[in-house]
């Protein structure tokens, strides 16, 4: 079920393996529940005073030298909670009770299983395909299209409520009305397409590549595991 109210399946905040493609849909795929997400986009500007520039005018200048820099960081808390994983391998699966197609699984862990099983996932490097945490799916409501329009053009007179928003993975791209270069994306060349409506629960959805730099989690005794994650955007360049 996708919705603004319920998210996907009832979750806003997945985590992928760096395995899961169009063909494994929403295996190798682990929601968090998530009480809070935190997303920071630093700007790296060197900005450099002006020797002399306040001694006739009384009011000092700055220049701002512009890099095209930008730190952006994701930090997420919240609680761990059993749940069914889903996951599927290139090769055929020896153990009992697979998939249709014999190369996946579904089983339900505890939450100190997920745990566990998370920071091994962590501790991992690109190689590992099945282990390597390269992507984060945030989603959220949205009412307005790549071309600054309304999803539905009904809304253009009787205007929407929350609830029959459309569901968007979040990322960084622009709205550019497809061309790449038109609206927000003027004076761009290339970059990430703006996302398109989320409509399957099980369909593949893209959201940021990156890493994650930590996972913390604290076993309090209960039936759920509490967490923080921090996720670094970036392009991982494998040696």
């Amino acid at each position: 079920m996708v919705s603004s109210s319920a998210g996907i399946g009832g979750a806003w905040v997945f985590i992928k393996l760096a395995s899961n493609d169009a063909d494994n849909s929403d295996y190798n795929r682990i929601w968090l529940q998530a009480e809070s997400v935190g997303i920071t986009t630093g700007k790296t500007v060197a900005a450099f005073p002006v020797p002399f520039s306040g001694i006739a005018t009384g009011e000092s200048t700055s220049l701002a030298l512009d890099l095209g820099m930008a730190n952006k960081s994701i930090n997420i808390s919240g609680v761990l909670v059993e749940q069914e994983i889903k996951k599927k391998f290139k090769e055929d699966v020896t153990t009992a009770d697979t998939d249709t197609d014999g190369k996946g699984l579904t089983r339900k862990m505890t939450a100190q299983e997920i745990a566990q099983l998370l920071h091994s996932y962590v501790d991992s490097s690109f190689l590992q395909s099945q282990q390597n945490l390269n992507e984060i799916i945030i989603v959220y409501p949205s009412y307005v299209n790549k071309n600054w329009e309304y999803h539905e053009s009904s809304w253009n007179t009787t205007k929407p409520d929350l609830d029959d928003a459309k569901m968007m993975p979040f990322n960084y791209a622009v709205r550019d009305g497809g061309t790449m270069m038109g609206f927000d994306a003027r004076g761009s060349s290339g970059g990430t397409a703006f996302p398109t409506p989320i409509d399957s629960d099980t369909g593949e959805i893209d959201g940021v590549k990156g890493f994650i730099r930590s996972f913390n989690t604290t076993f309090e005794g209960s039936p759920f595991v509490s967490f923080t994650m921090d996720f670094e955007v970036a392009t991982t360049i494998g040696f």
